[in-house]
């Protein structure tokens, strides 16, 4: 074996031991922060050196040594002098080149004392030689010290790639297997994952910043035991861990200059534990202090692992292969790209297409061990691929009878409906061959054996449990289960039964789902479904089973870990936090609901078991019968409370110990040594962790080891309870109270020292230099600045420059300087004087006129630009805010951006102010004076800009000068003649939404955009209190006693309090979801300018709807004797779909086949209520503009948009305000009044309002202004005659006189509900009501049967015009009435269809015959269906009684709007 031997030299006699040189060298760069790996450089600014004459690059020692001291590092071209010679070369005279080593194996003869030794130890015959290593020496020249090199050949960089990080990188980490992910603040690699973690691109402030750190990442990861396989389990701040941030720092170095590309030191800040202080440094003084044999040992060792590390990255690395355009795909390509949100996407080419076009992709997807598998959709959208592919390998897979199979729109696909095994063989076949292409041998060899497997295997049994279940879904299916009998969808409610199976047994169902996989058609045959409904279930089964992989909060689950042991035991309850952990777990926090246990919480973490769904009464906590918590072994908290307490019988000696050892140290430190200080301070803490047993390494650092021991012996409400924990606690407590006390000790002493030496430094007269003076003086104010303190370089380099700015803003305006101000005295002597004003007068004075004068200049300059931004800015802002606003021009609805645009191409480009009362209105002029508006506050803040902008208001400077020249002369947009752009006006090219249905769109937009942003502050509060409170480990109680014991406390409670918050934004976030829901584009308001031809399509449909339902019952009759399948075909000659028709002929719950006889009485009702209303709005429509003048302003109904107007000469006073407000009126600052939506309850308000503000004035003035109104005017609203109209009261328009029992109940957004229930041949029929919050409109919809219901004693549904289903329920309340409870449809609920509309029940009245009459036969069936005596229940109130303080709106009821 090879043996180090002693240095020969070559051409180079110099004895030098290079390598200590070296060492030296870098240690002395790192703590100057000059290394080479530690400054900046562009891409090709540095290259790795390589032999100007072979090639091959250096390596290793040499490799530092000419990268150090390279003459011009972006030229890596090195030789010996007789290499150059050889080349026609001539090295200049007087250059010096570099020493470089060369270690190489020779035969060595052994001497007669060498073998008498060997011999001598036991070795027999030994052998007269042996290979032993020598070193010998070189010297090299740069490229740049000889004549006649030919120049570098330097390679353009491609501008493409140029800001944009390196492609090959990504693909680098996929070459060494690491898993790269994105996201978060820190870049960091986890071993125990094998996995890269790196900020997104967008948080490094060049590309350049992403490439250097995700190799340093990259350097760690060849650490790992499948690689380089180094040690990487050091903890922070150890010798191991800096050696190895110093090996990735190097070789991320190397490896970059290598590979040609740009380096970023400094963004390697962001990699995890880095907020700590810097590796290298704290390496760099450890090392200094070492013997110079074991630093250059460890720092040779170090710079050889990095070379190693680098060559193991650039072997790996692919080349650097940038495409000019994407070429042509085929059928059967491979391709593999980046979407738009930067998820890889795979897949199989089904059309060929060329760049740009659109093309089908069969998607691939990867399980986690890498195994491929195709979706399998039936639907493929086109995608337009992206032109920088990752990945594309032509001809993957050949086209035929493989491929076809798994194409949706072939022939082969389609015979193979539902027979998934030949798919399957289809898809292996093809996922093989892109394997193959792709060089994945492994995986192409693993699908065929999976394939010949599949192939072999014999026909399995059919489980009968499976069978049985999938007869249960079919009746579910069906509607004929006991359970969902009487449910709306039955396909949701099959969906819910499969899913619920999923998760309450996801084991089983896991398995189930495989066997229809495997056999669809027997277990199809089997049931009497299709193939594809058994695939369909198999899906279902698969979705309940990973709804328990990841369980959501709210969850009622049961915990079954795989080992149950001490610290981890079945437990039962509510998820009520889901926390994710740096480890890629998730960290659940389970509480029971009930049983002994109730209250009790547990955590329990997701890898350490399986979770399945329970029901609510099974949420009881722990499992007796299995928890060891139920059961601790005596002895064993007999061993831990002893442990405890001779832990705790210790504490005063090490106490002791350690206050003796801190204070001895703290009398030996020098005045102003902050390390041996800070040093200090560290290994004090660590000393009170240890004094207190607290861990610092390991999954439970942070935790206190004898409160664990007793954790894994005692219950968590046993422990509080023991007499040794308390009084171990009380013991603690004082005890981090005398730590405290010593640190704050510690601290002042040396602050007091650090004075005295300031004061003493000043006083002895010895000081000169400016940066001396301001350090002593800053000592002696208690300030620990350190020679090379930013803070001393600022304030001398103000001092000597006569910064002005710096100064006054340190010490002229600021007074909390002390400091800084002795510093000004000490270096110019000038004593500054107690006031401000004084400061800064002498600051001036000192610094000179023509300081002061440019001082004064720069502050002008600054505020001028200052108002110009704010200018600029404001008009942006407006200018963008215009694009939001929708205006109608001539029928065509443009946004405020286009509006402005067209009246300015059109000659209306000046801004100009009017009053219209007492408001300031904002108008488009033109020369002429005609002028254009928008009633809309952005127009209006637009307007203001422009004026504030230009004083004369016109548009286009204004604009320009705002950097928005493309406003005005936009694409498509030319200016034309005011008549012309009439012309166009008057044809618009399309139907459009008009203004209220665009108002409508937009507040549900509104509501939505509230929603998500909401939404997403509850995300992000959320968040922050799962990383806070994955600081703390599991189980750690909070420490009494300790130093961290307030920091503790604090922390939690911001925890509580973030968690607190995210769940109230959570709630609004739902609140303006319901908002967003209840804003009904379906109905028709009186505001919408089409109503009236809206409702008349209405009535025809249900007209057309009523003859269709009449001739429907007419065929069924007329073929009854012919049978069901006579009525069938004539139902589906009148146009019926076959569904629908099966669905007519089903009978009822009532056995009524058909369109029941109150479906036609409704559809009539409806047809007849909406005539009416069209006939109150067609005489709205006829009432005329008008605005009517009285002493205290004006009142005008505005029939342009529908409201009652107040407008007052000037601002209104309190009182008047209140009473607009009390009457619903709201004051609108486009319109500059207050208004309210024209209805019949506004007339009365309104007229109401003119009294009480006549009695306010003065009689006179009233009569004057009566008597001075003209005879033959229009009736004003105040004496007006009350129309006739639908009536407004809200319970008035609602509620049935003759209805035996009535209930009203009002949803959570403001509508109300009114519920009539009548007897009808012995059942209950109801029928139900909706009045509209905001229109004031009644919708009554179909009667509904109650029917008995499991949760609730009788049931309804009932079906609104827009075809939302509600359910009415009807049980015994607390009081022993009976309570109404409304239930609407959910869209998007998993097992449960229906959810609450309101907040409160409602309760159900009886009429006074039900009341007063006895053995009323109505009441009978009410009491036999309710179980209520309807005696019992309260007496409803009159329909129409109206408060006696206001008898004449008995009168008033029903206005014509």
């Amino acid at each position: 074996m090879p043996v180090p031997a002693s240095p020969r030299s070559g051409n180079n006699t110099e004895k030098k031991d290079h390598r200590l040189e070296l060492a030296d060298r870098l240690i002395e760069q790192i703590e100057q922060g000059t290394a080479r790996w530690q400054r900046p450089w562009k891409a090709g600014e540095i290259l790795a050196p390589v032999n100007a004459v072979t090639g091959k690059p250096y390596r290793g020692v040499n490799y530092e040594n000419l990268m150090a001291l390279s003459p011009d590092p972006s030229d890596p071209r090195w030789c010996t002098y007789k290499q150059a010679q050889e080349q026609g070369w001539q090295v200049r005279q007087g250059a010096s080149g570099l020493p470089l080593e060369v270690w190489k194996e020779y035969e060595h003869k052994r001497t007669e004392e060498e073998i008498q030794r060997l011999e001598k130890q036991g070795v027999t015959d030994p052998e007269p030689t042996e290979r032993r290593l020598g070193v010998r020496y070189y010297t090299v020249f740069h490229a740049s010290q000889m004549d006649g090199i030919p120049p570098l050949e330097r390679q353009e960089p491609d501008l493409k790639l140029e800001g944009k990080p390196d492609v090959r990188l990504p693909k680098l980490a996929e070459r060494l297997g690491v898993e790269l992910r994105y996201g978060g603040g820190r870049a960091f690699y986890r071993p125990s994952e094998d996995r890269v973690q790196m900020p997104p691109v967008e948080s490094f402030e060049q590309a350049v910043g992403h490439d250097t750190t995700l190799l340093h990442e990259l350097s760690h990861a060849t650490g790992h035991e499948r690689r380089l396989n180094r040690d990487l389990k050091n903890s922070f701040g150890s010798e191991k861990y800096a050696i190895e941030e110093l090996r990735a720092e190097m070789s991320a170095a190397m490896t970059a200059a290598s590979l040609g590309i740009g380096f970023d030191p400094a963004s390697q800040d962001l990699e995890e534990g880095r907020e700590m202080g810097n590796s290298a440094a704290y390496l760099a003084s450890w090392l200094k202090a070492l013997p110079e044999k074991e630093r250059k040992q460890i720092l040779m060792q170090a710079i050889k692992d990095a070379q190693g590390i680098s060559d193991y990255l650039i072997e790996r690395t692919p080349e650097l292969q940038v495409e000019q355009e994407r070429p042509a795909l085929s059928r059967g390509d491979y391709v593999r790209y980046r979407n738009e949100i930067g998820q890889e996407v795979e897949g199989v080419v089904l059309d060929a297409a060329q760049a740009g076009e659109a093309t089908r992709l069969r998607r691939i997807y990867r399980w986690p061990n890498g195994t491929p598998g195709l979706d399998g959709a039936d639907h493929i959208v086109p995608t337009v691929l992206p032109n920088d592919l990752v990945e594309h390998i032509p001809g993957a897979g050949t086209p035929g009878p493989d491929l076809d199979a798994i194409d949706p729109q072939t022939d082969a696909y389609q015979r193979t409906m539902g027979m998934d095994d030949s798919r399957d063989r289809a898809g292996r076949a093809v996922l093989m061959a892109v394997e193959t292409a792709r060089g994945q041998s492994e995986r192409a060899a693993a699908l065929q054996a999976a394939a010949l497997q599949a192939a072999a295997l014999p026909e399995r049994a059919l489980d009968p449990e499976l069978i049985a279940f999938l007869e249960n879904r079919t009746r579910v299916r069906q509607g004929e289960h006991p359970n969902f009998a009487g449910l709306s969808d039955p396909v949701a409610n099959a969906e819910a039964f499969v899913e619920r199976q999923g998760s309450t047994d996801p084991q089983r169902s896991a398995q189930w789902a495989r066997a229809l996989q495997e056999s669809p058609v027997a277990y199809g045959e089997a049931v009497g479904v299709s193939p594809a409904t058994a695939g369909l279930v198999a899906t279902q089964l698969n979705a309940g089973v990973q709804r328990m992989e990841r369980p959501q909060v709210g969850d009622l689950v049961r915990f079954e870990p795989h080992e149950p042991g001490v610290t981890s035991s079945p437990f039962s309850g509510r998820i009520i936090a889901a926390l994710d952990t740096s480890g890629g777990d998730i960290r659940y926090h389970l509480r029971a609901e009930t049983g002994p246990d109730q209250g009790m919480e547990a955590r329990v973490y997701g890898r350490d078991g399986e979770f399945r769904e329970i029901a609510l009464e099974q949420a009881v906590g722990f499992d007796r019968a299995l928890a060891p918590e139920a059961e601790k072994a005596p002895q064993m908290k007999e061993q831990a409370l002893q442990e405890y307490q001779a832990f705790y019988a210790q504490l005063p000696q090490r106490e002791e110990k350690l206050v003796t050892a801190v204070r001895e140290r703290s009398e030996r430190l020098a005045p102003a040594d902050f390390r041996g200080f800070s040093d200090m301070m560290r290994d004090f803490r660590t000393g009170v962790d240890d004094t207190f047993g607290i861990l610092r390494e390991g999954e439970n650092r942070g935790a206190s080891a004898p409160e664990l021991r007793l954790a894994q012996a005692f219950t968590p409400e046993e422990i509080p309870d023991l007499p040794a924990v308390q009084t171990a606690r009380d013991q603690a407590r004082r005890l981090g109270e005398r730590f405290h006390d010593l640190d704050r000790e510690i601290r002042d002493v040396f602050k007091a020292r650090l004075r005295e030496h300031g004061k003493a430094l000043l006083e002895s007269g010895s000081l000169r230099d400016p940066r001396e003076i301001a350090q002593a003086t800053y000592w002696k104010h208690g300030i620990e600045a350190s020679p090379d303190s930013p803070m001393i370089g600022k304030v001398v380099g103000a001092i000597q420059d006569k910064d002005l700015k710096t100064l006054l803003g340190m010490i002229g305006h600021n007074s909390q300087n002390p400091g800084s101000e002795e510093v000004f005295t000490h270096i110019t002597g000038v004593k500054l004087g107690k006031t401000q004003k004084e400061r800064v007068a002498q600051l001036l004075e000192w610094a000179g006129p023509e300081k002061a004068q440019a001082l004064r200049e720069s502050n002008a300059l600054a505020e001028r630009e200052r108002e110009a931004r704010g200018l600029r800015d404001g008009v942006v802002g407006a200018w963008a805010d215009l694009k939001g606003l929708r205006v109608d021009v001539g029928g065509q609805v443009v946004n405020g951006q286009e509006y402005v645009t067209l009246k300015v191409a059109g000659g209306q480009d000046r801004i100009a102010s009017g009053k219209e009362g007492a408001a300031t209105t904002y108008h488009l002029v033109n020369d002429r004076g005609e002028y254009s508006r928008v009633k809309d506050v952005r127009f209006t803040a637009f307007a203001k800009r422009v004026l504030a902008m230009d004083a004369d208001g016109m548009v286009r400077n204004a604009l320009e000068k705002a950097g928005i020249v493309q406003g005005i002369a936009p694409e498509g947009v030319t200016p034309k003649p005011a008549a012309d752009l009439q012309k166009e006006q008057k044809a618009p090219e399309a139907p459009r939404k008009n203004a209220y249905e665009q108002k409508i769109e937009a507040r549900k937009e509104r509501y939505l955009a509230l929603s998500e942003k909401t939404r997403a502050r509850a995300k992000a509060r959320m968040e922050q209190a799962r990383r806070m409170a994955d600081a703390i480990p599991f189980g750690q109680p909070i420490l009494v006693g300790h130093h961290s014991e307030k920091r503790d406390r604090k922390f939690r409670e911001r925890i509580h309090q973030n968690f607190g918050k995210g769940f109230d934004l959570l709630e609004k976030a739902a609140y303006y979801e319901r908002r967003a829901k209840g804003v009904n584009d379906y109905a028709i308001s009186a505001d919408d300018p089409d109503a009236v031809k809206k409702l008349r399509e209405r009535v025809e449909n249900l007209k057309s709807s009523q003859e269709r339902m009449k001739a429907a019952n007419a065929a069924i009759r007329k073929h009854q004797k012919d049978g069901p399948e006579a009525q069938q075909a004539a139902l589906e000659h009148l146009g019926f779909q076959p569904d629908r028709a099966k669905a007519i002929l089903t009978p009822d719950v009532m056995g009524t086949v058909g369109f029941a006889s109150y479906s036609l009485s409704n559809n009539n009702a409806n047809i007849r209520r909406l005539e009416e209303r069209i006939q109150i709005l067609e005489k709205a429509q006829a009432l005329e503009d008008r605005e009517t003048p009285y002493a205290w302003g004006t009142v005008r109904e505005n029939r342009e948009i529908n409201r009652i107007q107040f407008r007052f000469e000037d601002k209104p006073d309190e009182e008047v305000r209140n009473l607009m407000k009390s009457s619903g009126f709201r004051w609108a600052p486009s319109e500059g009044a207050w208004q309210r939506q024209w209805t019949g309850n506004a007339v009365y308000a309104a007229r109401d309002v003119i009294k009480k503000l006549d009695a306010l004035m003065p009689p006179e003035q009233v009569a004057t202004l009566q008597a001075a109104a003209a005879p033959d005017s229009a009736p004003r609203l105040d004496n007006a005659p009350a129309p006739k109209g639908h009536a407004v009261n809200p319970s008035d328009a609602i509620r049935d006189p003759g209805a035996a029992l009535v209930a009203a109940i009002k949803d959570r957004d403001g509508d109300w509900y009114h519920l009539s229930v009548q007897e009808n041949d012995g059942r209950l029929v109801g029928t139900l009501q909706r009045r509209d919050a905001e229109t004031g409109l009644v919708e009554t919809m179909p009667a509904g049967v109650f029917q008995p219901d499991v949760n609730y004693r009788v049931v309804a549904r009932f079906e609104r015009e827009s075809g939302e289903l509600l359910a009415v329920g009807l049980s015994r309340g607390r009081d022993g009435g009976v309570e109404l409870k409304v239930f609407s449809e959910s869209r998007d609920a998993a097992v449960f269809a229906w959810q609450r509309i309101h907040e409160y029940p409602g309760h159900l009245r009886a009429n006074e015959a039900l009341q007063k009459i006895p053995d009323h036969r109505e009441g009978k069936v009410i009491e036999q269906a309710l179980g209520v005596d309807p005696k019992m229940l309260n007496p409803a109130r009159e329909a129409h009684r109206v408060p006696a303080r206001r008898p004449e709106k008995r009168k008033q009821q029903g206005v014509e709007i």
